[in-house]
């Protein structure tokens, strides 16, 4: 018996789906291809392209931005500075606390009576500066319970002129001003000591004279001219400071550095023609080594290229082994192979192979991790592997036929011709074969 047909039936539906289940040798090839294609184009476009870029102007530019962000930079750090001393100034000085309209002012003026012109224009100097004077100051303010630039806000003092007669006198006018009147009482008190602690001094020195005084006593005035203009001035400065701030912040947040020269672009456009072509080239040498491996292979597809090859009885299909993508379970169902095993399938296949032994005995061989589960199904025994161990050959000689396991995608249609043979030559009866579809 010639086990092996001299012509092949190749059916076209087995060509198609063979094809279709080496999806991931097409898939891989083709992106090799395309991979190799189109990294070679893009390779040799960038070649072509030029490397340097002319950074000139960028440079110059960039200078010039960080000169500007620099120097506004600074501009804001000193109106930050500028503003939080203001508003501190604000806060603490006594002078922009009091109400313009309830000024507690006080006033003293000084004269110099006994002396001559010029030397009475000495003392008053003399007295003035006294007034005036940083130590005098500070002791005051520390006493008055404030710093002493904030008390210079409140004490004026300065020399006037009055004609009397067809004479002019001069004389220190001091003008003191707080927001309670115990305040301006207390000040009006250091100043009048003040001035007559330095008269036995100034006596010594520039002569004998005679300090008269004129007090305004304390009393709540209304100064909507000089004050309240004064206390405008800096509020009108503080609202200058933070326009300014404001201002020059929107500026500093609006400098943008110069972008970066680009370097020259690269068209992709003819890589990615590259890749495509690439991938259908790799698709078309996947499927034409595909068809080839169907043309020449030796691995059995289907039942029906089994039964397309070899002159065996096919005794029936049954279920592979061994997990399944979701693309090969839908080309199985495409295809109509068997997915699982049932009862009456094993019925149907156990029933074939009584009828085909004829009351005899039988024997299964095949593939080692399906034969022994499948003879088990079907009531027969199993010879795993070769016929050459003692025991193989023993279960060979007890029985009367030969049932052939293929599994498709892996059994050879040469180690099925070498069963066939050895089985037959040991006077042996091929009853058939059985498919395992996957």
């Amino acid at each position: 018996m010639n086990f092996v047909k001299q012509e092949r039936e190749l059916r076209l539906k087995d060509v198609v789906f063979s094809l279709l289940r080496r999806w991931r040798s097409v898939l891989v090839l083709a992106l090799v291809c395309a991979l190799a294609l189109g990294g070679l184009k893009l390779y040799q476009v960038k070649k072509n392209v030029p490397q340097t870029v002319d950074r000139t102007g960028y440079e110059q530019s960039l200078a010039s931005y960080q000169q500007q962000r620099q120097a506004k930079e600074a501009e804001v750090q000193w109106l930050t500075l500028r503003v939080e001393r203001h508003r501190v100034y604000m806060q603490q000085s006594m002078m922009m606390q009091i109400d313009p309209t309830a000024v507690c002012r006080a006033g003293l003026d000084l004269y110099i009576v006994g002396a001559k012109e010029e030397a009475a224009r000495r003392m008053l100097d003399d007295y003035r500066a006294s007034l005036s004077d940083s130590a005098f100051v500070e002791s005051a303010a520390q006493t008055m319970g404030m710093e002493s630039k904030y008390l210079r806000e409140l004490v004026s003092v300065s020399v006037m002129e009055k004609t009397v007669g067809e004479s002019t006198q001069q004389y220190i006018n001091v003008v003191l001003n707080h927001g309670q009147l115990e305040g301006a009482e207390q000040l009006l008190t250091l100043v009048l000591e003040q001035a007559r602690s330095v008269e036995p001094e100034i006596r010594q020195s520039l002569g004998e004279h005679t300090l008269e005084t004129v007090v305004l006593d304390p009393a709540i005035r209304v100064d909507n001219a000089d004050l309240a203009g004064r206390q405008w001035q800096e509020k009108e400065r503080m609202a200058r400071y933070e326009g300014a701030l404001v201002t020059a912040e929107k500026e500093l947040a609006a400098l943008r550095a110069p972008a970066e020269p680009a370097a020259p672009s690269v068209d992709t456009g003819a890589a990615v023609k590259f890749a495509v072509i690439g991938a259908l080239l790799g698709g078309v040498l996947g499927c034409g080594w595909g068809l080839v491996a169907i043309l020449f292979g030796d691995k059995l597809y289907s039942a029906s290229d089994l039964r397309g090859r070899c002159n065996v009885k096919i005794l029936g299909t049954v279920a592979g082994s061994g997990k399944r993508s979701l693309i090969d379970k839908m080309l199985d169902r495409l295809e109509g192979r068997r997915t699982a095993d049932t009862a009456d399938n094993d019925a149907l296949v156990a029933a074939i192979i009584r009828k085909r032994l004829e009351g005899g005995t039988g024997v299964l061989i095949g593939d080692e991790a399906r034969c022994q589960e499948l003879a088990g199904r079907l009531g027969i025994e199993a010879i795993a592997g070769s016929l050459t161990g003692a025991e193989a050959r023993e279960r060979l000689e007890r029985s009367e036929g030969v049932i052939l396991l293929c599994v498709c995608g892996t059994s050879r249609c040469t180690q099925l011709e070498q069963t066939a043979e050895l089985a037959e030559d040991l006077g042996k009866k091929i009853v058939g074969c059985i498919a395992a579809e996957y």
